[in-house]
């Protein structure tokens, strides 16, 4: 019997829910303001919860190296319309570019501190706004709305494990952003 090797995903094509125009967008911002320039990390909360609506870029090949599911802030309702508030306390997410920081441990796990960047989200890290996984995320689409966070962009495990492995390979921040 013999076992083929381990073959990493094979890139694929940039979403239409993403744009070249915001990858371009978000790499030359990287570029002008000393961040990674190598990858972007995409959410688009204007999907389905159920929908892949994650996405990992390649800056240099301009492809999707990894797609998953993400949640939005719940924002004290519990409502499935994705809104935004950069209020403490709101906890709904805060739309906007957001630098990926140091990792540490927290109650979900591994977790990555997200600082804002713009005047949407400036309060991320006094919200304690992180990117963590969470078994509620499912590794793939479905039917079914996921869970909802308090704020966080809340990935499965496995796509956790691969965010962080990327970002492990960067001397410089990777940089997250969340639009609708």
């Amino acid at each position: 019997l013999s076992i083929a090797p381990f073959a990493p995903p094979k890139p694929k094509l940039i979403p239409p829910q993403v744009s070249v125009r915001r990858i371009n967008d978000l790499r030359a911002y990287a570029a002008t303001n000393g961040y990674s320039t190598r990858y972007g990390i995409f959410a688009n909360l204007s999907l389905f919860s159920g929908k892949e609506r994650f996405h990992i870029v390649d800056f240099h090949s301009n492809t999707v190296l990894h797609s998953g599911l993400v949640t939005h802030g719940h924002c004290k309702e519990n409502k499935s319309e994705v809104r935004f508030s950069n209020k403490p306390g709101s906890n709904c997410s805060s739309e906007g570019k957001y630098s990926i920081g140091e990792s540490y441990v927290g109650n979900f796990g591994l977790a990555f501190k997200l600082k804002g960047l713009d005047s949407t989200n400036r309060n991320a890290l006094r919200r304690f706004i992180v990117m963590h996984a969470h078994e509620c995320v499912f590794d793939s689409v479905s039917s079914e709305e996921i869970c909802e966070s308090e704020g966080c962009p809340t990935v499965s495990p496995s796509m956790l494990k691969a965010t962080s492995g990327l970002l492990a390979e960067e001397s410089r921040p990777v940089l997250l952003w969340i639009y609708k």
